[in-house]
C-alpha cells in the first residue's frame, strides 16, 4: 500500500475517532446539561402543583377559621338556633365556597350538626359514613388546628379542623368545626388550570410499584423520571393528616428541553464532522505537495537506479528537510556500493581459488570420516558376537560338565561376526538379502545367544503366522541383537524381560520390554540419532541402525519409556516384505 494512500486511511480514522470521542462528549457533557435543566424545570413544576395544593389547603383552613371564631358559631353550638342552619348553612354558602361538608363537634366528641353537599349536581348530600367512622376511630377530638388529607373511599379530602371559640378568639373552646373538600377530578382539573400543567392525582396503591418504592426509600421528596424521548413525568407523595402515604401527586410534561438538546448536539456534531473533512483535505493537499510527492519522486528515482543495476548513478530531491537528506544518504550509500561491488568482484576471483582448493580438501576429510564411521560400526556390531565368545571361553575356563552347547555358542557367534561383517559390505553397496524368514525361530535363537543373567527373568511369547516373513534375516538379527542387548544391560541389578510376536492382518508386531531403568523423556528425541546414547560407553549407533534396518524393510519402530519403570520398543513390518527393496 502506498504512502499516499495509507496518509488518507489514517485522516480518514482520526476524523472518524474525533467525531466519536466529541459525540460521546456530547452526550455526556452537553446532553447531560439539557437533561438536568429539564430535571430541574420538571422538580419546579411539582412544587408548584404542591405548593397550589398547598394553597388550596390554606384557602379551607382560613375559612375554617373565620366560621369557627365566631360567636353565632359559638352560641350555635350552645342552642342550635335553627335560624344559624336557616341564615349561614345554605347551598349557596358550599356552591361560593366550593365545600363538600360542615361539621360541628361538642368537646364529648358528638355530632352536633353536619351537612354535606354535592358540587357536581349542587345538591344536599347525606354526609358520608366513611368520615363519621373515621372521626370515630380518633381516641379523642383534639381541640388543636389540623388540616391536611383524610382518604376516603368517595374520594380524598381536603379537612380543616378549627376549634370553636368567640369573634375575639376568647373562650373557653365549645366545640370543633370541621371543613371538607373533596379532592376530586373536579377539583384537580381546577388545580391545574391555575398552574397550567398537566396534572393527575391517584391513590397511593393504583402509583406503579416502582414509583412508590423510589418515592418511600428516597429522601428527596420528589421523582422526576421520563416516561420515553417525548414525554417526562414527575412525581411526589402526599401524606394524609395521620403522616401516612396517601396519595402521589403525577406531572407529565412535554420534554422541549431535552429535544432542544437532540438538536444542539446533532448541529454540534455535524459542525465538528464538516470542520474535520476540510481540514483533513488541507492537510491531505498539504502533505501531498509538501512532502508525499516528494517521496513518490525518490521513489521513482531509487527504482530507475534498480532497474539499471547501475550505482553509479544519483538522485536529486529539491528541498532543505529531511527527505533531500535522505536523498544525500541515498547517494552517498550508492557511491559506497559502486565501490564495494568492485572489491567484491575482486574478492570472488581470489575466493574461487580458494574454494576449489578447500573443495579437495574436503573430499579428503570426507572420505576418512566415512572410513571412521565404518570403523565404528564394525566395533559396536561385533561387540555382541564377541560378548558372546567371552562368555562362553570363560565358562570353558571354569570347566563346564557339558561343552558342546557352549562350543555351538561359539559357533554361531564367529558366524554371526562373519556376517555382519558382510553386511557391513552390502550396506556400502546399499542392497537388502531378502529370503522367506521364520521369525519365531529368528526371536527364539536370539534371545538364546543374548545370554542374559540368571537374575533376569526371560518371557517369550510367539503367536501364530510369524513363518515366513520376507526380510533379510542377518540384519534383522543385528536389529534384534541389539535391542536385546540394550534391555539386558539396562537392567544391571536384575528385572523382567518380555518378548512378544503376532500377527494381525498385513503387518508384525514385535515388542521388548524390560523392567530396566528407563530412558529420559528429554533423550527420547534424539534417541534414534547416530551418536545419540545414554550409556557411558556406548557409541550411540546401535538405535539408529536398527531404524534404518527396520524402515528400509517398509517398517517403522518406536519406544516408550518411563524413568525408573522400564522401556518398550516396539517393532511392525509388512507380512508381504518391503514394498521396494533398497538400501537399510
Amino acid at each position: 500500500m502506498k504512502i499516499y494512500h495509507k496518509t488518507i486511511i489514517i485522516i480518514c480514522c482520526t476524523v472518524f475517532i474525533l467525531s466519536a470521542f466529541l459525540l460521546s462528549m456530547s452526550h455526556l457533557i452537553i446532553l447531560r446539561s439539557f437533561q438536568d435543566l429539564e430535571d430541574r424545570m420538571v422538580r419546579k413544576s411539582v412544587e408548584q402543583a404542591l405548593g397550589a395544593l398547598s394553597s388550596s389547603i390554606e384557602e379551607l383552613d382560613s375559612i375554617a377559621v373565620d366560621w369557627a371564631s365566631w360567636d353565632d358559631t359559638y352560641a350555635f353550638i350552645e342552642d342550635l338556633n335553627p335560624m344559624y342552619i336557616r341564615s349561614n348553612l345554605v347551598d349557596e354558602t358550599f356552591i361560593n365556597l366550593r365545600l363538600n361538608m360542615i361539621l360541628y363537634y361538642d368537646l364529648e366528641g358528638h355530632l352536633v350538626y353536619g351537612k354535606a353537599f354535592d358540587l357536581e349536581r349542587k345538591m344536599e348530600v347525606p354526609v358520608p359514613d366513611s368520615l363519621l367512622h373515621h372521626l370515630k376511630l380518633e381516641d379523642s377530638l383534639s381541640t388543636e388546628p389540623v388540616r391536611g388529607l383524610v382518604i376516603l373511599p368517595e374520594a380524598p379530602l381536603l379537612l380543616s379542623s378549627r376549634p370553636i371559640t368567640r369573634s375575639d378568639g376568647s373562650g373557653p373552646v365549645k366545640g370543633l368545626l370541621m371543613m371538607g373538600r373533596y379532592l376530586d377530578d373536579e377539583e384537580v382539573r381546577r388545580l391545574a388550570s391555575v398552574i397550567n400543567l398537566n396534572m393527575e392525582i391517584t391513590g397511593f396503591n393504583e402509583a406503579p410499584t416502582d414509583v412508590r418504592g423510589a418515592l418511600t426509600s428516597s429522601e428527596t421528596p420528589i421523582l422526576v423520571r421520563p416516561l420515553d424521548g417525548r414525554v417526562t413525568a414527575g412525581y411526589s407523595l402526599l401524606y394524609d393528616i395521620h403522616g401516612k402515604p396517601g396519595l402521589i401527586l403525577a406531572l407529565t410534561q412535554p420534554r422541549e428541553i431535552y429535544a432542544q438538546g437532540l438538536k444542539t448536539v446533532s448541529y454540534f456534531i455535524t459542525s465538528i464532522i464538516a470542520v474535520s473533512i476540510l481540514v483533513s483535505i488541507l492537510i491531505l493537499k498539504l502533505l501531498e505537495r509538501m512532502v508525499l510527492s516528494r517521496i513518490s519522486h525518490l521513489s521513482s528515482e531509487v527504482m530507475r537506479i534498480e532497474e539499471r543495476g547501475d550505482p553509479s548513478l544519483k538522485v536529486s530531491v529539491s528541498g532543505r528537510d529531511e527527505i533531500s537528506w535522505l536523498a544525500e544518504r541515498v547517494n552517498s550509500m550508492l557511491e559506497r556500493l559502486h565501490l564495494q561491488q568492485e572489491a567484491i568482484r575482486l574478492y570472488n576471483e581470489n575466493l574461487e581459488k580458494l574454494v576449489e582448493e578447500r573443495t579437495r580438501e574436503l573430499i579428503r576429510a570426507e572420505k576418512m570420516a566415512a572410513a571412521g564411521e565404518v570403523s565404528a560400526m564394525v566395533a559396536h556390531d561385533l561387540k555382541g558376537p564377541l560378548q558372546t565368545i567371552r562368555n562362553a571361553v570363560y565358562l570353558l575356563k571354569r570347566g563346564a560338565k557339558e561343552p558342546g552347547p557352549l562350543l555351538e555358542l561359539i559357533e554361531g557367534a564367529v558366524e554371526q561376526a562373519g556376517k555382519i561383517l558382510e553386511d557391513i559390505h552390502r550396506d556400502i553397496k546399499g542392497t537388502l538379502n531378502i529370503e522367506p524368514v521364520d521369525l519365531g525361530a529368528l526371536i527364539r535363537n536370539a534371545v538364546k545367544e543374548a545370554f542374559p543373567p540368571p537374575k533376569i527373568s526371560v518371557s517369550v511369547r510367539l503367536g501364530e503366522g510369524l513363518d515366513p516373513i520376507p526380510l533379510d534375516p542377518s540384519r534383522f538379527r543385528r536389529v534384534l541383537d541389539n535391542l536385546l542387548r540394550n534391555s539386558l544391560e539396562a537392567m544391571p541389578n536384575g528385572g523382567v524381560l518380555k518378548i512378544s510376536a503376532e500377527a494381525s492382518g498385513d503387518e508384525a508386531t514385535i515388542k521388548i520390554t524390560d523392567t530396566g531403568r528407563g530412558i529420559p523423556e528429554e533423550a527420547l528425541k534424539h534417541l534414534f540419532e547416530p551418536f545419540s546414547t545414554t550409556k557411558d560407553e556406548g557409541w550411540g549407533l546401535g538405535l539408529p541402525y536398527c531404524k534404518r534396518v527396520v524402515e528400509a524393510h517398509g517398517g517403522r519402530i518406536t519406544v516408550e519409556s518411563r524413568v525408573g519403570e522400564g522401556t518398550t520398543f516396539t517393532i511392525i513390518i509388512p507380512r508381504g516384505g518391503p514394498p521396494k527393496i533398497g538400501p537399510p
